[in-house]
C-alpha cells in the first residue's frame, strides 16, 4: 500500500465504492442545498467512512487504536472511490487479518455496529464526535467528518 509517499508492507483491507458514489452525493448536495462543493462532500465522505472503520477496529480486534491507520481515494467519476484501512506495523500485526478471516461474524458484526455509531443516539451530535467518529491520530484533526452524509449514503446496513 503506498499512502502519503509511504512504503508500507501490511495487512489490511480495501472498501471500493462504486461509480454511483459521485451521482449519490451530488444527487444529496441537490436535494439538502449544501453549499460546499460536491468535490469537497465527496472527501467528507470517504473520510468519515475511513474513521468509521478505525474507530471499530480495535474493539473487533482487541489491538490498540495505534495499531490502525487509514487512507482514502476519491476517484474519477467513472471509477469511484477508494478507502483503505491498514495494520501500521511492517508486515502487519495481525488485526485486520483476524477480522477477514472471521469475516461471517466480527467483519459483519463490525459494519453492523458501524451504522450504529453514525446514528449517535448518545449525543446525537450535529457531525462528529467522541462517540460517533472521532479518533486521535487523525491529520486533519478530526475536521471534514459528516455522520449524517454518511449516514444518507447507506453504506452500512441496519440491524
Amino acid at each position: 500500500n503506498n499512502v502519503l509517499g509511504r512504503l508500507t508492507d501490511t495487512q489490511g483491507f480495501l472498501l471500493v465504492l462504486k461509480p454511483e458514489f459521485h451521482d449519490l452525493i451530488e444527487k444529496l448536495k441537490e436535494e439538502s442545498h449544501e453549499t460546499q462543493s460536491a468535490e469537497y462532500l465527496k472527501e467528507v465522505a470517504l473520510h468519515s467512512l475511513k474513521h468509521a472503520l478505525l474507530v471499530l477496529a480495535p474493539m473487533y480486534t482487541g489491538f490498540e487504536p495505534e495499531k490502525f491507520h487509514g487512507s482514502y481515494d476519491v476517484l474519477k467519476p467513472e471509477e469511484g472511490g477508494r478507502v483503505y484501512v491498514y495494520d501500521t506495523d511492517e508486515g502487519g500485526n495481525g488485526g485486520f487479518a483476524a477480522l477477514m478471516n472471521n469475516k461471517e461474524d466480527s467483519l459483519i458484526r463490525m459494519f453492523k455496529n458501524i451504522r450504529q455509531r453514525l446514528e449517535c443516539r448518545t449525543r446525537e451530535c450535529s457531525n462528529a464526535c467522541k462517540q460517533c467518529l472521532f479518533i486521535k491520530n487523525c491529520g486533519n484533526v478530526n475536521r471534514k467528518l459528516n455522520r449524517k452524509l454518511l449516514l444518507a449514503l447507506e453504506i452500512f446496513w441496519p440491524d
